[in-house]
């Protein structure tokens, strides 16, 4: 859980014409069926349509209630990570305690049975703490990017309605981006985190 990386705003639908082959030596051809097919009015209406961009990083690192947000989620789990590797530590030098007592002969075999089968209650215990605050985490990280969301869709509407966007896409530096250029001059980053930070106060 390094990074919340899991920000997504609007995503388009990239649609593929399949090829047909019609013989073992027959040309392939790109089918067309009629509802595919791209009416002026339509073309139109996709050559004006007004889209922007946000820039995901620069949302992260400006936005103040998700770095408050993250802050405190890696926080948690990294007080979680020290707890269980301490109780870890802890258990592995009872284990070797054991061993040494059982080494030593000086201990009756049922109190080393019965010692040993503490521990591994113990370590069974470990286990399962591990993955119940596990399982915590995920579903709080899962709430977190729900209300995230949320608040981003929210921004997006408003400016939508003062700019008349008609389409929002992210864009990352990291790879993976669905945007491989972006003209800077449609960022509208800066309105967004602005309009996200004024909700938070």
């Amino acid at each position: 859980m390094k990074n919340l990386s899991f920000i997504a705003l609007i995503s388009l639908a990239t649609t593929v014409l399949s090829c047909g082959n019609k013989g073992a030596n027959a040309p392939v051809t790109p089918a067309t069926p009629k509802d595919l097919v791209v009416t002026p009015a339509a073309a139109a209406s996709m050559a004006s349509a007004r889209i922007a961009f946000v820039d995901i990083d620069s949302l992260q690192d400006k936005y103040a209630w998700f770095k408050e947000q993250k802050a405190v989620f890696e926080g948690r789990e990294k007080s979680l990570s020290a707890s269980l590797e301490s109780k870890a530590r802890g258990l592995q030098g009872e284990m070797q305690a054991l061993q040494q007592k059982a080494q030593q002969g000086t201990t009756p075999p049922a109190q080393l049975q019965k010692e040993e089968q503490a521990l591994m209650q113990k370590q069974q215990s470990i286990a399962g703490e591990r993955d119940r605050k596990g399982q915590e985490l995920i579903k709080e990280s899962q709430l977190f990017q729900a209300e995230l969301m949320k608040k981003i869709n929210t921004a997006l509407a408003q400016i939508q309605k003062e700019k008349g966007f008609d389409y929002v896409m992210k864009h990352s530096k990291e790879p993976g981006s669905p945007l491989l250029f972006v003209n800077e001059q449609f960022d509208i980053t800066n309105e967004v985190v602005t309009a996200l930070n004024a909700k938070s106060k």
